[in-house]
């Protein structure tokens, strides 16, 4: 802005001298004339005029920048390896994915057949384990059964163990009721006994009362027979009961066992899909590292020169760019521009001494050599930070490149339009 209204001052003072000039040659040659009546009068001077009027003027500021890239790559490798191949010409146009050098795959190649075996390995030990636990599963269903049947041994012992109980006290009521039965038979027989000597009773009464005492003492061996029978049962019930009770155990243990390594074999299931998918991770690492051997363009643009050569050995992430690759179809410009500069004009628009056009985001430029650049650009953002060494901020343009005039580290001067002032004096 300031060089524009210089610009408008020098061509007013230029005009004020010119004018001057002219009317001091005038009074001149009238001086002379009246002093020198009788010499010839000098021919008239041409006098040029000038007229002033207010019209609207475009104001710019032309500010020093540098071009950058619209975008930059630095290739680097990702993985190490020795250079085998460069397969890109230097400062040639590359597109995205095009393969720029080829790091020997050898070893990597190896790297991803043993991942391949490793995984193969993994899902067989995932299959032997799967097999582990089907077979625990099903010692679990059978160790159940077993229990259930030793429970149902162990009811069934009880069972007749009750039921020995019931015959030995049955037995005893039957001995007790004998025994008593049997006591006034061998009363009645050992009275007949004493009154038979005498003829008292006759000898068939007798032999009928001893006949009876006979069957009645029978009858209480028989019961007394059938009480240690039933008291000998009830043992062997109890026994019974008892080993039933060792079966369940036994079966029960087997249970716990069984649900044990059910759970073991699940664990080796757990394990086992564990190994199979670090395999898996293993392999997939391999599968790109040995993609990673063909170093590959990320962007579109052009390259320039190789930082390497075929049989150079390369580290992955090296702070050495193998190449750099730049889109340059289109650019930036950064130019600085002083903070006290952008105060300045931004009170003359709030006082109304300039005004805007609706064009302020187009901006010009000029190359380096003078001549100014066939295509416009736009003003894509003004930085928010002001650098506190030079009081200064940063200016981002765009332009289209399409014939690649602009080059990145190119110096140019830009046009950047600032206002319209409406009653500039020309």
């Amino acid at each position: 802005l300031e060089i524009g209204m210089k610009m408008m001052k020098m061509s007013k003072l230029n005009q004020s001298v010119r004018i001057g000039t002219a009317l001091v040659a005038v009074l001149a040659f009238a001086g002379c004339g009246k002093k020198q009546e009788q010499a010839a009068p000098p021919p008239a001077a041409p006098v040029s005029s000038v007229t002033v009027k207010a019209e609207q003027v475009l104001l710019y500021s032309e500010l020093p920048g540098r071009v950058a890239p619209y975008l930059i790559a630095e290739i680097r490798p990702q993985v190490s390896g020795l250079i085998q191949a460069r397969l890109f010409t230097e400062g040639a146009e590359v597109k995205e994915g095009d393969v720029l050098y080829q790091i020997d795959p050898a070893p990597y190649q190896a790297a991803l057949t043993n991942a391949k075996a490793a995984l193969a390995v993994a899902k067989a030990q995932h299959t032997t384990a799967l097999a582990a636990e089907s077979r625990a599963k099903a010692g679990l269903a059978n160790a159940e059964a077993v229990v259930q049947v030793a429970v149902a041994g162990r009811d069934t012992a009880l069972a007749v163990l009750e039921a020995a109980k019931t015959a030995l006290k049955a037995a005893k009521e039957t001995l007790v009721s004998a025994e008593a039965n049997a006591e006034p038979l061998r009363l009645r027989a050992a009275r007949f006994k004493e009154l038979i000597e005498s003829r008292a009773v006759s000898q068939q009464a007798f032999d009928d009362a001893d006949a009876g005492r006979r069957q009645a003492e029978a009858a209480i061996r028989r019961a007394s027979a059938a009480v240690d029978g039933a008291a000998a049962e009830q043992v062997r019930a109890e026994s019974g009961v008892k080993v039933t009770d060792a079966e369940l155990e036994r079966a029960q243990a087997g249970l716990l066992a069984s649900k044990a390594e059910v759970e073991g074999a699940a664990a080796g299931v757990q394990s086992a899909l564990a190994a199979v998918k670090s395999a898996e991770a293993v392999l997939d690492n391999a599968q790109i590292n040995l993609g990673y051997t063909k170093v590959t363009a990320p962007i579109s643009g052009r390259i320039g020169r190789s930082n390497v050569t075929v049989g150079a050995l390369v580290t992955a992430h090296q702070p050495l760019p193998l190449a750099t690759v730049q889109q340059i179809d289109k650019v930036y410009v950064d130019v600085p521009q002083a903070s006290a500069d952008l105060l300045r004009l931004q009170r003359r628009l709030a006082d109304g001494r300039l005004s805007h056009n609706g064009t302020q985001n187009v901006v010009k430029l000029n190359l380096e050599d003078g001549m100014p650049y066939s295509l416009e650009g736009t003003l894509q953002f003004r930085d928010i930070t002001v650098d506190p060494s030079t009081g200064s901020f940063i200016l981002r343009m765009g332009f289209p490149n399409p014939q690649r005039i602009l080059l990145p580290g190119m110096f140019v001067r830009a046009k950047v339009e600032e206002g319209v002032k409406e009653d500039a004096m020309l």
